[in-house]
């Protein structure tokens, strides 16, 4: 009996890991209305938006947490830093597990509308951000002053813990 329910903790608890690494995680920005989201699916949602203040939404599987940006934890006592030997990874390793981080974020969409409040520069910019118009990717330039920007990002977390575990296993 104890072994049954053992073996459907851990198999639970498999699932659960399962479905945390191979969920994308999604980031979204927009300057415009001051909102910025962090999710993945079923497991969390980070809200942030600032209305005559900062703001903090956070909800953990389902359960809202309370975040108050006026109470603080006390703070820890700091502790002496140790001295660490540095890492014995070569320049290539580290610029592979760079290059395998970066493939785990997928530009979803970017829009951005800017005004570098040089006229001339604004000008230059006009045919650079026309030509480089893609179907996720929208640049824009104005000539009133307005900053905009809108960002919508998925990262896979399974990619960056393969990419952790080849650094790891790499040898110099």
């Amino acid at each position: 009996m104890i072994l049954k329910i053992a073996i459907a903790l851990f198999v639970i608890l498999l699932f659960a890991l399962i479905w945390v690494l191979f969920t994308p995680v999604k980031l979204y920005l927009d300057t415009d209305t001051g909102q910025y989201e962090v999710r993945q699916k079923g497991t969390f949602h980070a809200l942030a938006f600032y209305a005559n203040r900062f703001n903090l939404r956070l909800k953990i599987l389902g359960i809202q947490i309370n975040t108050e940006p006026g109470k603080r934890a006390p703070k820890a006592k700091p502790r002496q830093a140790k001295t660490k030997k540095g890492s014995q990874k070569s320049i290539r390793a580290w610029m592979t597990f760079g290059r395998q981080v970066a493939n785990a974020f997928s530009l979803k969409q970017l829009q951005l509308d800017i005004d570098t409040d040089d006229v001339a520069l604004n000008a230059e910019l006009v045919p650079l951000f026309y030509f480089a118009q893609y179907k996720d990717l929208h640049l824009t330039i104005n000539f009133i002053g307005r900053l905009y920007a809108r960002l919508e990002v998925e990262v896979r977390l399974y990619k960056i813990l393969w990419a952790y575990v080849k650094l790891l296993t790499t040898t110099n």
